[in-house]
């Protein structure tokens, strides 16, 4: 479904990355691959994880652009078009991602990643044991997400970008040290790549000109993946 959304494809080669060390799985992938004279299957026999997935297509990989995709997200080709003339006209943006919504019918926006430290971590938790203030930050990011959706013709500088959708301009990643820290199993590879390109000196900007679809599923085993993910972040950027 993610490789018929992006339709006709003309902006270079697909790398279809399998993370699965099942055969049975990989042949299903094999074939789904031979359909499409632009993809290139590229099987580890292993489960990398997502940033050193994303790293092996991307050490394949020649193009001045770079569009990671989730498997589980939904991009058409014109919004990834989009994204590409938003990094041409403006050569200080090291990265850029479309407004993302939750669900099919585009009604639940999924708010920007936010800033990741021990200190705001501590409060969020802190925050947690008053009910009254929950609501209170619930209330102030459904206010957030209304007005991303709001700035249908501009764009929003951000601090950080999630992987799911997420076009890179390679040269910003290049002087920012490469693309994930391969110490990132799952989460927290791409706030950290956050880090790395503001302090190369590149801006990062949502465009809500293109829109994507990521039907993200919390299971019960993303949750030690990304305490893990944290630890690593804090360790190396916080320490």
């Amino acid at each position: 479904a993610c490789l018929v959304t992006l339709g006709t494809w003309h902006m270079g080669r697909i790398w279809l990355v399998d993370n699965n060390g099942d055969e049975s799985e990989h042949d299903v992938l094999t074939d789904l691959a031979a359909r499409w004279p632009e993809v290139t299957l590229l099987s580890p026999g292993e489960n990398l994880g997502f940033g050193r997935g994303c790293n092996l297509a991307w050490s394949r990989s020649k193009a001045p652009w770079v569009l990671l995709l989730n498997p589980d997200a939904r991009m058409e080709g014109s919004d990834v078009a989009t994204l590409r003339a938003a990094l041409v006209d403006h050569p200080n943006w090291g990265a850029v991602s479309p407004v993302t919504f939750w669900n099919a019918d585009r009604t639940f926006v999924l708010p920007c990643p936010s800033a990741q430290s021990p200190m705001v971590h501590g409060s969020l938790i802190a925050a947690s044991w008053w009910p009254s203030f929950t609501r209170l930050l619930a209330q102030q990011m459904v206010k957030k997400n209304r007005r991303v959706m709001s700035l249908s013709a501009g764009v929003r500088r951000v601090a950080y970008l999630a992987g799911a959708a997420l076009l890179l301009r390679r040269a910003a990643v290049e002087a920012a040290g490469g693309l994930f820290d391969p110490q990132f199993f799952m989460f927290f590879e791409d706030t950290d790549l956050s880090v790395r390109l503001a302090r190369a000196g590149y801006e990062l900007a949502l465009v809500p000109r293109a829109q994507a679809v990521h039907t993200y599923r919390h299971k019960s085993f993303k949750a030690a993946l990304m305490a893990e993910g944290q630890r690593a972040f804090f360790k190396k950027n916080h320490p």
